[in-house]
């Protein structure tokens, strides 16, 4: 029983109490104010208090001994009139509400209300009084059980309140993966990763793809990415991520000055994502994140690749997002959310440049340049309503960049991957030049409307005093390149996309019902959710003597997402292939031409 239903036990019984007695009668007035006197004497002491208050009514006195507790104290009564007690019981009963008062009982001789012996009632009503004073003292004792019951109860709620839990102590649950935390949440572990296999089949002439352009147009059925992640808390106040890449491949050559990539030397490199520790309630910045990390360009790029809606990024996130780093960067970023409603994110960082380094990720070996990337992006919602399902995102970012060793190659792989990253075939490149500076600049926008999103963005890049060689060479100018692209999606089951205000980017689907293969009522619904999508992309290479090639291409999809941790996605993309550079003609890449292909991945994620 929780405390207040004793304490309205106790109220009742009280009640009942008060109701038994007849107030015409003085000795059960006495005995009616005995124990209440009792009652009021046990509110004065503190649970497992003991108190004996002996009342003798019959005769011509009345007694009290001492209130005895266990700690060895006394306290002597001091006695008043019955009288006196009798008309402060009724002054006080309007206004008494459960607090603590001094309880006196005085009992002197009163004539006026104790017979004398001459008027003694008979002896049958004389024991129907003593029987009603039995029945009296067994309803006492029950309620001083009830109390004692009671005390306890409180006593106990108030030692787990005051209790401290034990640090060591772990809880474990599942909270998209495994998630281990102490019961104080200073500290949490949680266990995930990700796992994505792609089927692709793809059909092109030789003048589009080349004979020598990778793995060509080869089917095939490979693993996109395969990781595994721990993330959590320490002291509530530090994130961290550790996530590894074990798929991970590069080409163990030098480029386009070396070997070509081939099956024999393409080696198997796991590597970091991200990996990083984030300091939570640093003034004025609110956020500082030191490791290994997206840079802050793009919505496309900073949402998570559990999340995309195709099978692949744009052509922007291998051009200038993304490149030769698996798009992740070591470097310092802060982030500030901003708004009443913290809609606004500041994010911007340092980090140091690893575009064009084939075989690690951090920056090594001497260099005469710095070789480091300033960046910033701000993003905002300038509505967002419904739950999140009618708003308007717009962000824009830029990124002043100092090529390592001035060296700069933008390519691009296609829209469907089949094979490791340095064997795709790749659609439009510049090959390496060189430039003092790179500079990135780029818009964003998406709009959901209910089940509907249109989104899109654009990415321009400017070489500063572009050339073909570190030391001479062809001069190119400000070499200027662009990309884009548009799309749009269709939930048919009702859901829609989950914005993350944190990060600025998209998070998890979480169908209405999930999908179950082998319903046993089909009356339930059992579909999981099913999203139409529909994209347009460009890369513009070409510039001011510099040919690197204009790409484009056009992407069917459809995603059926099982449940919120499982997706099969199936896209059809039909690739125009323009103006590829002809310094790579000679060497079987090819030129221009129309490539279609058809991928399904399956993916899952904890």
């Amino acid at each position: 029983m929780n405390a207040p239903s004793l304490a309205n036990s106790h109220a009742r019984q009280n009640a009942n109490l008060e109701q038994a007695v007849h107030p015409a009668d003085p000795r059960l007035q006495i005995a009616s104010m005995t124990i209440r006197s009792r009652q009021q004497i046990r509110r004065l002491r503190p649970p497992r208090f003991e108190v004996l208050v002996l009342c003798v009514i019959f005769g011509y006195s009345v007694h009290a001994s001492e209130i005895t507790t266990r700690d060895g104290t006394s306290t002597r009564l001091r006695l008043r009139t019955v009288q006196q007690v009798f008309n402060e019981e009724l002054e006080d009963d309007a206004s008494v509400t459960g607090e603590s008062r001094e309880s006196d009982l005085f009992l002197e001789d009163t004539p006026e209300l104790l017979p004398s012996p001459a008027s003694e009632p008979p002896v049958d009503d004389r024991h129907d009084l003593e029987e009603r004073i039995r029945e009296l003292e067994a309803q006492l004792n029950r309620q001083q059980m009830q109390d004692d019951l009671f005390a306890d109860q409180l006593s106990s709620l108030s030692a787990k309140k005051e209790s401290k839990p034990d640090p060591k102590l772990f809880k474990v649950f599942w909270k998209n993966g495994v998630l281990f935390e102490t019961p104080d949440k200073n500290f949490t572990a949680h266990f995930g990763g990700r796992t994505q296999v792609d089927t692709v089949w793809l059909n092109a002439t030789p003048e589009a793809i080349g004979t020598t352009n990778g793995y060509g147009v080869q089917n095939a059925a490979n693993f996109r990415r395969a990781r595994l992640r721990m993330d959590g808390t320490i002291y509530q106040t530090i994130d961290y991520v550790m996530e590894y890449d074990f798929v991970n491949s590069v080409n163990d050559n030098a480029g386009l000055a070396g070997q070509p990539a081939t099956a024999l030397n393409v080696i198997n490199v796991p590597a970091p994502t991200d990996l990083w520790w984030q300091f939570r309630e640093v003034p004025i910045v609110e956020n500082v994140k030191v490791g290994l990390q997206k840079e802050p360009i793009g919505l496309e790029h900073l949402t998570s690749s559990r999340y995309l809606d195709f099978m692949e990024r744009s052509y922007n996130q291998d051009a200038y997002t993304g490149p030769f780093n698996n798009g992740f960067t070591p470097g310092v970023a802060i982030l500030k959310n901003f708004g009443s409603d913290q809609q606004g994110l500041f994010h911007a960082g340092v980090f140091k440049n690893t575009d064009t380094i084939p075989t690690g990720i951090f920056s090594y070996g001497g260099s005469t340049n710095a070789g480091y990337n300033f960046d910033a992006r701000l993003s905002y919602l300038l509505w967002n309503e419904d739950d999140g399902r009618d708003l308007l995102h717009v962000g824009g970012s830029f990124s002043r960049r100092d090529p390592l060793n001035d060296a700069i190659r933008i390519r691009t792989r296609g829209s469907l991957r089949n094979g490791p990253g340095s064997l795709n075939p790749i659609y439009a490149d510049t090959g390496n030049f060189f430039a003092a500076t790179q500079d990135l600049a780029g818009a964003e926008l998406s709009w959901i409307k209910g089940s509907f999103q249109l989104q899109s963005e654009y990415i321009v890049s400017a070489c500063e005093d572009a050339r073909s060689a570190l030391s001479g060479g062809t001069n190119y100018g400000n070499y200027t390149t662009y990309g884009y692209y548009v799309m749009g999606s269709y939930f048919l089951t009702g859901e829609h996309r989950e914005y993350e205000k944190k990060s600025g980017a998209f998070g998890r689907v979480v169908p209405h019902h999930n999908s179950k293969l082998y319903p046993k009522d089909c009356s339930e619904p059992y579909w999981g959710a099913w999203q139409v999508l529909a994209r347009f992309s460009d890369l513009n290479l070409n510039d001011d003597g510099l040919q690197g090639g204009d790409t484009r291409d056009y992407t069917l999809g459809v995603n059926w997402f099982l449940n919120p941790h499982m997706k099969i996605q199936a896209n059809y993309v039909l690739t125009d292939r323009r103006d590829a550079n002809p310094a790579f003609a000679g060497a079987g890449i090819a030129g221009s031409g129309w490539i279609n292909g058809f991928g399904m991945r399956l993916a899952h994620d904890f």
